[in-house]
């Protein structure tokens, strides 16, 4: 649902939309304007009862009819002025009644035709009310504040906000002070999708006084009452914060993959970046040492190791009423990083798509090239993970490969690209090579595979678009094997 800044005339769009009945109905709630808050929380049905735990006030909808009636009888004696006026004039003009009854003299009003009562918002319109003092409201923007920005996802179907997810985020922060950033994630079945390029759509702004009252405005362009350098910058911190849950969700699956394999935890992310055949990390960047020890003791945090560890040994302390959970995710919703499962990979063979998971979020959706029934089904894992395969860049399992589980089925670049979304292997998984390359930073060794005949995964490609939106962390060294060449079943 879009919940754009006049949600007056949205609601005339889409009188049957409960939710946005009930937004506009706190928006005159807001502005004193009683009589027309409550004609909407009527309109709201079961919505305004789930989120105020009361029924919404019959008596005052009674007067608002009555309202209702009362500006009928004033529309029909407007309208008998109108015509009265006109007849004066007409018999003036004949000559019959003397010119002290002219218009000018009766003082009458020439009003416009009030707006159509068959549409209940337009009515709505009509009717202008004050408060004690005789002070009108308007429904104001919901201007941002100087503090910094704070983000989160929302679900999103074809580009609109659902109602369940707008009432959801307003129903969490209800009793929360705070002002949060929400970006749009589509959803596909039970899916949310990362998108192709690490700018998320800017969708609404949602602002809490931690007293029950909760207020949003779009920051769709075409509603916002902001200025292009006010989204310019929203945008570029957006950016950051997407690529900053990239880095951390490669350091959560390479610290929790490093532990189940070793059953201690990497103090050091040295110890992730050893050579073959211990190389849990494909590519680290500065801001991935920089938050490394942060991840680390999260990680501990919550499975209670935390006291074992070298890093900050109050996280696992903390609760998000204390303040961000991380100090590096202040600006995320909740103190802690937006994707909280390690990833896992899905390969569906009807679609040809190798898709990449943080629990329901979709970071990947590649195309792959596989080898139809040669290609096995089931659950694997990441074994050996490797630079040059074959012992070159230019071979033909390309420049990266990952092993299944021992067997002679890898997932691994091509000197074919043409075969990409064909099944032509010999059952292995075929990649592009900026793909793989790709897929290879972002997994460690031990990832969850599974290949399915058909699978409820997305069609739809998700990768960056443009290189520089890559997941391209420097190559960690020595991931080359030496002392094999490989011969999977390409």
């Amino acid at each position: 649902m879009r919940m754009p800044h006049d949600l007056k005339s949205y609601v005339q769009k889409h009188p049957d939309n409960q939710m946005a009945w009930y937004l506009l109905g706190k928006d005159y709630e807001r502005s004193g304007q009683t009589a027309k808050a409550n004609y909407c929380f009527e309109r709201s049905g079961g919505v305004y009862e789930a989120f105020e735990h009361s029924k919404a006030p019959a008596q005052v909808w009674i007067e608002y009819q009555h309202k209702l009636m009362q500006l009928e009888q004033q529309r029909k004696k407007q309208q008998f002025k109108r015509r009265s006026a006109a007849i004066m004039l007409w018999l003036l003009l004949l000559g019959i009644v003397p010119s002290a009854m002219a218009p000018d003299a009766m003082n009458i009003d020439v009003v416009t035709e009030p707006a159509d009562e068959s549409s209940p918002e337009q009515g709505l319109e009509s009717i202008d009310y004050t408060d004690e003092q005789g002070a009108a409201h308007e429904s104001e923007a919901v201007e941002a504040g100087p503090e910094p920005p704070v983000f989160t996802g929302i679900p999103l179907i074809n580009d609109e906000i659902t109602d369940e997810a707008a009432g959801r985020m307003m129903n969490q922060l209800r009793h929360t002070d705070a002002t949060i950033i929400t970006l749009g994630l589509e959803q596909e079945n039970e899916f949310l999708l990362w998108g192709t390029s690490p700018a998320k759509p800017l969708m609404y702004q949602f602002r809490s006084n931690g007293e029950g009252e909760v207020t949003s405005q779009s920051l769709l362009p075409e509603w916002c009452k902001c200025t292009p350098d006010d989204l310019k910058g929203l945008s570029a911190s957006a950016i950051e914060w997407g690529q900053k849950e990239e880095q951390a969700i490669a350091l959560r699956s390479a610290i929790t993959a490093y532990k189940q394999l070793n059953g201690v935890y990497p103090e050091r992310i040295e110890q992730l970046m050893k050579p073959f055949p211990n190389n849990h990390i494909g590519g680290v960047n500065s801001p991935m040492r920089e938050l490394y020890p942060e991840m680390l003791g999260y990680i501990q945090s919550l499975a209670g190791d935390y006291r074992d560890s070298e890093s900050d040994p109050t996280i696992g302390e903390r609760s998000s009423e204390d303040g961000p959970l991380l100090p590096s995710f202040e600006d995320t919703y909740g103190g802690e990083p937006y994707m909280k499962e390690a990833l896992s990979i899905i390969v569906n063979k009807e679609t040809h798509r190798l898709t990449l998971l943080s629990g329901s979020i979709v970071l990947r959706n590649y195309e792959v090239g596989l080898g139809g029934n040669k290609t096995p089904e089931g659950d694997f894992v990441i074994s050996d993970k490797v630079v040059n395969p074959n012992g070159r860049s230019d071979g033909e399992f390309g420049t990266r490969g990952m092993q299944l589980s021992d067997t002679d089925y890898a997932i691994h670049g091509t000197n074919d690209p043409g075969s990409i979304g064909l099944d032509e292997s010999l059952g292995c998984i075929r990649m592009h090579q900026e793909d793989v390359e790709e897929l290879f930073a972002l997994v460690p060794p031990g990832t969850q595979v599974t290949i399915k005949d058909s699978a409820n995964t997305p069609t739809q490609i998700i990768a960056p678009e443009q290189a520089g939106d890559r997941f391209q962390p420097e190559l960690v060294p020595g991931q080359t094997n030496p002392d094999k060449i490989y011969h999977w079943l390409n």
